[in-house]
């Protein structure tokens, strides 16, 4: 898999992300059954992704790596908290907020991701990069992580929800994945040659039988391969799609951060026309949800492209190169 593959993925995950956070309560059936297909998958593939450009390899370099990531992690996680909670603070007075909070939520970003539990996902790779370069620096230590992880996650014990522990512990296994592919990729060749309609069968035939704990325990890692499948296939053809892709895929880390705060601002104003936000006429449900969706995406785009990477102070505040 070349690493344009995996961009592709992460572009097409960070689309799941933002369709998947937009769930109201009055959501048609086939809405709510295009939500479970998402929910099954998407943030297992966004940790493999992570998990297969993973590479760290001397301890020395240890602090140099943890800096670099204090850079990319927490400091847009806390500056963007900061921005999501005052933002809700400013609005819940005059427009709908979902999940308001408090003043006592700027002191919980610290320990919890208390201005969108979505955040999660910032404090489980937090948590990654601190320890797994310890177990990381030679393929024996890899291999003893993997089986260490695994176990870990299938243990069914609740650890604690401070700092995101207990959700890091359950979906390590899939940022382990990533790795585990990418050091045995030449093993894994052999399954280009399989159709590539076969990962998408297994994984919606799959989902129709996700009551069987097993099958449902695998559904997550159909939907990767069936992601990396579609993805081979979209990096083969230089279009708009492949174009479209990469543009999202480029720009995911800043749509990941403010997705929910532009779906909020359209929610916000779709609210005040009921019309939109009725389930029961699909075209308007269709409507309303399409312009809530893409201003989760294009607007973080325009943030990205014409604000945060064009000034130095910005860049540094969310993280970019």
């Amino acid at each position: 898999m070349r690493s344009q593959i995996i961009d592709i993925a992460k572009g097409i995950a960070i689309v799941l992300v933002v369709i998947g956070h937009y769930y109201p309560d009055n959501s048609p059936c086939w809405y709510k059954g295009l939500h479970e297909i998402i929910y099954s998958f998407h943030m297992p593939l966004f940790l493999f992704c992570s998990g297969y450009v993973y590479k760290f390899e001397n301890l020395r370099e240890y602090p140099k790596f943890i800096l670099k990531k204090i850079r990319r992690l927490i400091i847009p996680y806390i500056v963007t908290s900061v921005i999501i909670i005052l933002i809700k603070l400013l609005t819940e007075r005059f427009m709908y907020v979902e999940n308001p909070v408090s003043c006592e939520s700027f002191f919980r970003i610290f320990y919890y991701p208390e201005a969108g539990y979505f955040l999660w996902f910032i404090w489980s790779l937090w948590l990654i990069f601190i320890v797994f370069p310890f177990f990381s620096i030679n393929q024996t230590r890899r291999n003893w992580l993997y089986a260490v992880v695994f176990l870990l996650s299938y243990i069914p014990i609740q650890w604690t929800e401070i700092f995101c522990v207990n959700q890091t512990i359950h979906m390590a296994r899939y940022f382990v994945m990533g790795m585990l592919i990418f050091d045995y990729r030449n093993f894994v060749l052999p399954l280009n040659r399989i159709p590539k309609i076969v990962p998408i069968l297994l994984f919606f035939t799959g989902f129709t039988m996700r009551e069987n704990v097993l099958i449902n325990e695998l559904l997550p890692y159909l939907g990767v391969w069936m992601t990396l499948v579609i993805s081979t296939k979209i990096s083969q053809r230089d279009n708009w799609i492949n174009k479209v892709i990469m543009t999202i895929s480029i720009a995911s880390y800043i749509i990941y951060l403010f997705h929910t705060t532009f779906e909020g601002f359209a929610k916000g104003v779709l609210h005040k026309f009921p019309l939109f936000m009725a389930g029961g006429d699909v075209s308007m449900f269709i409507l309303g949800a399409s312009i809530i969706i893409i201003s989760g995406i294009i607007f973080p785009i325009a943030l990205y492209k014409y604000v945060i990477r064009k000034y130095y102070f910005t860049r540094f505040l969310f993280g970019i190169k």
